[in-house]
């Protein structure tokens, strides 16, 4: 660890989770790991660049912080930890608070807040003595239960200024952080040729929030007859199972309002229904089901990016103002040519036409990628435009030290 005299050492320690079906995958590839170690164990699934890593939390400790990340839902991880500190493993919630007992922060991040109610916090504040700040997180729809959440937290971080001011308008303090590339990630994918011709990687899923346009888009750039590959999560659920989804939410909602002694408030059901948004349902095409492969993550993910002579990106509907999903900056620093929607802030981010594409229909999108598939020299120009931005503007270890600079704003103001 490097230590620079004007930079204050603090231990900061951030709470996340990967997706369900990257853990998945990553446990059924590698089946022995969970015999390991609880290091062994951290730093190999660290090493597979799963969701956010520990990339910040490197960045951080170069500049003198003791950073440590709890992987909420990695089970195998987090019971090899309770096994290892003579823990009797009853629940990832009462291993959480173990966990942050013991390592004893003065800073919290809550990247991921599935575990926690305002009794939880309540009970974080009370009995971690060295606790100062609880950092919430929100780039995705938030709703009543995360709000409440939100204010108990001394601020929150968001990936861009229209979340900022959504939350300060409801009496949330908040502060901008946008995502970031972590350029070792470089060195970690294997050189190959573009086979590829046009990408998309993500999410598809339904509900208020989420990725309705994305799915009319795509539906229509296939319509178009766009070579469009498609590697995401699509969640294809019955109507009639979301029809009984909605009722329940609607139902506990209804029981909320009505529930003025809080005797629901933190329960598991409450939290596991109420913190997410309301369910809502989608019709997938069969011509879009011969298109989707199962989505690829981590290093895999970033090996996709590089093959491809075009990444398609849209936000989700949340983003209606500003550019700010992760992939902006995926796919230009793994060197693809981004074409994404145009939003107002993207030209603080990038130049449009140099740099990246945007488009502001599905037309001007089909138009777009036609036309870059025909002109490769330009189409290369751009893209290595737009890794040259990205690495010298947006990287990873710009963001932790914006990061650090408003930890440590907040941290001696109080």
């Amino acid at each position: 660890i490097l230590f620079y005299s004007n930079y204050k050492m603090f231990k900061y320690l951030r709470i996340a989770s990967i997706y369900p079906i990257a853990l998945e995958a990553y446990y059924k590839h590698h089946p022995k790991i969970s015999r390991e170690s609880y290091a062994t164990q951290y730093r190999h699934l660290m090493d597979q660049y799963l969701g956010l890593s520990d990339s910040y939390e490197k960045e951080l400790s170069s500049l003198g912080v003791l950073p440590h990340v709890i992987l909420v839902n990695a089970e195998p991880l987090q019971k090899t930890w309770a096994k290892e500190n003579h823990i009797n493993y009853q629940s990832p919630r009462q291993v959480v608070f173990q966990q942050i007992l013991r390592f004893q922060p003065e800073v919290l991040w809550l990247n991921d807040t599935s575990l926690c109610d305002e009794h939880w916090l309540g009970e974080l504040r009370n009995k971690v003595e060295s606790l100062r700040l609880i950092i919430g997180n929100c780039c995705s729809p938030y709703n009543s239960f995360t709000l409440n959440l939100y204010k108990k937290c001394n601020f929150v971080l968001c990936c861009c200024q229209q979340l900022a001011d959504e939350l300060s308008q409801k009496g949330v303090s908040t502060h901008v952080v946008m995502h970031g590339f972590d350029e070792t990630i470089l060195s970690k994918v294997p050189q190959s040729n573009h086979s590829i011709k046009v990408l998309f990687t993500g999410s598809i899923l339904a509900g208020d929030g989420f990725h309705q346009r994305r799915h009319e888009l795509i539906e229509n750039l296939l319509q178009k007859d766009i070579d469009l590959t498609i590697y995401g999560a699509v969640k294809k659920e019955h109507y009639l199972l979301v029809r009984f989804k909605q009722i329940l939410y609607k139902s506990f909602k209804w029981l909320e309002k009505k529930d003025k002694a809080h005797l629901l408030r933190n329960t598991w059901l409450h939290r596991r229904i109420l913190s997410k948004n309301y369910p809502g349902y989608m019709s997938i095409s069969h011509n879009m089901k011969k298109k989707i492969f199962p989505p690829k993550f981590g290093i895999e993910m970033f090996h996709l990016l590089q093959e491809a002579d075009i990444c398609l990106n849209i936000h989700g509907d949340i983003a209606n103002k500003d550019a700010a999903n992760m992939r902006l900056f995926e796919a230009t620093g793994m060197g693809s040519c981004l074409v994404t929607d145009w939003k107002a802030n993207m030209c603080a981010l990038f130049d449009d036409g140099s740099e990246v594409i945007t488009y502001k229909d599905p037309q001007d999108c089909a138009e777009k990628i036609k036309w870059l598939l025909q002109h490769p020299e330009h189409r290369k120009r751009i893209a290595q435009a737009g890794q040259k931005k990205c690495l010298s503007q947006h990287s990873v270890k710009q963001r932790a030290k914006q990061l650090y600079d408003l930890i440590i704003q907040e941290l001696y103001k109080q």
